[in-house]
């Protein structure tokens, strides 16, 4: 007699795998996620969504056993291929969802099994960033810029986390580095004007924000910024015209 998968049951398969009672529950409860569509070969979508469906018994599991791709495999006869996926969709649900912090640590678990995954370390990076921890964001933007140099985003945030821990020079690089894979990229010109403006290179600042205005001239903050580059070189009527540009913009 074949047995239910479900862990500690003993009752005879009723159906994909799982008794009566199990194969009942779970059915009941379960959202299928578009975005597992594709995405496994070896496992359909249906049995994919009663993995992710019982996450929250698996990550308890996986905490006795100081692992939680260990209680994926526990509960079920999976791969860790599989059981690293599922925790990948829960780590990148709370992203999206504001929850950074069980975010990194779930991001910090699959590392250990992907660690040359550019999409996995540009999330961790993220989640670090949300939290305050923009040195090691740094270091995952770095590394996944290094797997891709291409990615435009990792490009930008690297920047973000380099302006954020005050290293102008080298948040000016990264976004000099994006501006090269994409010139018109208003963000880029934007906080590197922000960069110069804090080393005091008030004209190399201004020609930023002007870049930024070119290509985006309904943007209020750049004006704003731009004129307190102005102020900053005395001139006064400039600035003064810049800063009831950014108040019409606020208020259209």
């Amino acid at each position: 007699m074949e047995k239910c998968r479900f862990k500690g049951c003993t009752k005879e398969v009723f159906k994909n795998s799982f008794c009566e009672e199990h194969y009942g529950e779970i059915i009941a409860s379960i959202r299928i996620d578009d975005d597992l569509t594709g995405r496994s070969a070896k496992r359909t979508k249906e049995e994919l969504s009663w993995l992710l469906y019982l996450q929250t018994l698996c990550f308890k599991i996986g905490s006795m056993f100081g692992s939680v791709i260990n209680g994926y495999q526990k509960l079920f006869n999976v791969t860790v291929e599989d059981a690293s996926f599922i925790l990948e969709k829960r780590a990148d649900a709370l992203l999206r969802g504001g929850k950074y912090e069980g975010a990194a640590s779930r991001y910090e678990k699959i590392m250990r099994y992907k660690a040359d995954d550019p999409k996995v370390l540009y999330n961790l990076g993220c989640a670090y960033s949300k939290t305050g921890k923009f040195l090691n964001a740094g270091k995952c933007f770095e590394q996944a810029i290094k797997l891709d140099d291409k990615n435009k985003d990792a490009h930008f945030q690297l920047g973000l986390a380099h302006l954020r821990e005050e290293k102008y020079q080298e948040a000016i690089d990264a976004f000099n580095k994006l501006i090269g894979l994409d010139p018109n990229h208003v963000g880029a010109h934007y906080r590197k004007g922000i960069a110069l403006d804090k080393m005091k290179n008030y004209d190399g600042a201004i020609a930023s924000f002007q870049k930024a205005i070119a290509i985006n001239p309904n943007i209020a903050k750049i004006y704003q910024s731009l004129g307190f580059s102005l102020e900053s070189k005395g001139e006064h009527s400039e600035a003064v015209k810049h800063f009831k540009k950014a108040i019409d913009l606020e208020e259209a």
